[in-house]
């Protein structure tokens, strides 16, 4: 799991009541890091992701399959014990590339394959017409023609399909041959928790000590 943010209960009053009293205050310090979790996985997803809109400058991350957007998650762990903890994380290989900035590089092929606008749905996601697979010995096809590479006059490298061709006349560009991509650091995950789920957390826990002071008779 890559982005992960921890939290455990250090506050000395609140572990003596876990030694005292653990089902009961565990499972009011559960529900708290369940909404803090809730919270920061509700706040990710509508702060730091937009729609997939090609023709606007992405304030925000844009989303193309869905798969970054819905990689986030969160567990409360330490069940039963003294030592109850929150782990907020993403399963998704490319929320750290997101997050603190990457440069990729290929490494089984010589070269990235980056889809263009060409290539996409309406909703960002890759056109299942243009998706390439092997086709002769040396070849590889799409449900549209045979794919060819070219350069175009800037000299970047391209992916194109056979009888399809550009208004101009040129030929339709369905991918960008890179060498590497290069990610900046935009996700946010751990700024968000720092600007905004922190300070929910915080009044979450005062309102969590308030049940538990009430549940046990105060502090002790």
């Amino acid at each position: 799991m890559v982005g992960t943010i921890r939290i455990t209960v250090n506050d000395a009053p609140v572990r003596r009541l876990l030694d005292r009293a653990p089902r009961v205050v565990f499972r009011e310090i559960e529900d708290v890091f369940r909404d803090v979790g809730a919270f920061h996985t509700r706040t990710i997803q509508k702060d730091q992701f937009s729609r997939y809109r090609p023709t606007a400058y992405p304030r925000k991350l844009r989303t193309r399959t869905g798969g970054l957007r819905n990689s986030f998650g969160f567990r409360v762990t330490g069940r039963g014990t003294a030592r109850p903890g929150l782990s907020m994380f993403s399963t998704s290989r490319i929320a750290r590339w997101q997050e603190d900035g990457a440069t990729v590089r290929a490494k089984r092929a010589q070269y990235l394959t980056v889809p263009t606008q060409a290539a996409l749905t309406g909703s960002g996601a890759l056109s299942g017409r243009v998706r390439i697979r092997r086709g002769g010995a040396r070849s590889h096809t799409t449900d549209l023609g045979d794919t060819f590479i070219f350069k175009a006059k800037s000299g970047q490298l391209y992916i194109g399909i056979k009888g399809q061709k550009a208004p101009s006349g040129a030929p339709r560009a369905f991918y960008a041959l890179k060498k590497s991509i290069t990610y900046p650091p935009r996700l946010g995950f751990k700024r968000t928790f720092e600007s905004k789920t922190r300070p929910f957390m915080n009044r979450r826990m005062r309102a969590g000590a308030v049940s538990i002071e009430r549940k046990l008779g105060g502090l002790a």
